[in-house]
Formats: structure tokens, sequence, C-alpha cells
């Protein structure tokens, strides 16, 4: 019931990988599959991930399919999927440039790509411990309705109906950070 999902989770953590938005052991990737949650597991290399390392979670985080612990950004995943009946995939990336910005205290704005992907509405999220329940809270209140959410000194989070265009709209913003830290 869940190789469709668990094959694309893999696929799109091996592509942000290859793109350098997440290192080895960093970023988490889900898809929503009914009340079940499809989410990278934790601990393993992200060009190695296969469909069998994949997790299967319910939103209170219990384990439904596999052997391997859930990714430590669980909740933060279940949250964002609790309030929006919308989102079908979430992205967490540590982009570089990205975080870089946000630990010199840059705002991420100018590129036109920010108002037409994002409608100019990127809020940020201050430092809070990673896989934390209240990094989780703040994060899906802060996404609100919009389509990402900056976690300063820490990544961001893209949401959208597929894993696909959550995983576009996080290329999308380091590509706008990249801009931004051209000299």
């Amino acid at each position: 019931m869940y190789d469709y999902s668990r094959r694309v989770v893999a696929e799109a953590m091996r592509l942000l990988y290859e793109r350098g938005l997440v290192s080895a052991f960093s970023g988490n990737v889900s898809v929503r599959v009914g009340s079940a949650v499809v989410i990278t597991p934790s601990g393993l290399h992200r060009a190695r991930l296969g469909s069998g390392d994949v997790v299967v979670i319910g939103l209170d985080g219990r384990r439904i399919w596999g052997s391997r612990r859930p990714s430590s950004e669980w909740r933060m995943h279940t949250a964002i999927y609790r309030v929006r009946s919308d989102v079908g995939a979430v992205v967490h990336a540590h982009p570089v440039n990205l975080v870089s910005l946000t630990m010199r205290g840059r705002e991420l704005r100018g590129p036109l790509e920010l108002d037409v992907f994002f409608g100019g509405r990127l809020p940020l999220v201050e430092e809070l411990p990673p896989g934390s329940g209240e990094l989780a809270s703040r994060v899906a209140e802060e996404l609100g309705s919009g389509r990402a959410v900056i976690l300063r000194s820490h990544g961001a989070v893209t949401v959208g109906r597929d894993v696909w265009e959550a995983e576009g709209l996080m290329e999308a913003l380091e590509e706008a950070a990249r801009m931004i830290a051209c000299p």
C-alpha cells in the first residue's frame, strides 16, 4: 500500500542530497498517505537511502511500518499535516546559503522568485531545539497557509501537494539565497 510513497520519499531525499541541500545525515522528507505519514528514517546516509529504509508512522508518531526509527523531526511533519489538510508532502533541508544568511541576520528578500513562489511571505522561526515539540508547534503555526518557513541557523521547511512540489520549492529558496549571498 505504501510502496509508491516510500519510493518517492527515498528519491526526493537522494535528489536533495545530490543538489547539496542536505548532508549525509541531515534533512528529512515525508508524504501523507491518508492518516499515515511516510517519512525518512533517522541515521542513514541520504545518498544511500532506499525505499525499504523509509518508515510509515501515524500522526501520533507511532510506527506503522518499517524497522528503522523515523526522522527526529517527525513531530514537525505531523504537526503540519494535522493543521493543513491541503499539504501532501513536507521537506526539511539545510541549504547552506540560506542557513548562512540567517546566521548573519540577513533577510531573504529581493529575487522575484520569492514573490512568485512564496507570495513574499517567508516567516522566520527563531532558534529552537531540533526535533522538539516546541519547534514543531512554532513551524506549524508560522507556516499558516503559506508554502515555506525559514528556521534561523537551522534550515527551512517547504510544503506542497506532492513531494516534487515541496522539493522544488526548497530548490527555489536556496536559489534565491544564492542570489542574495553573491557579492
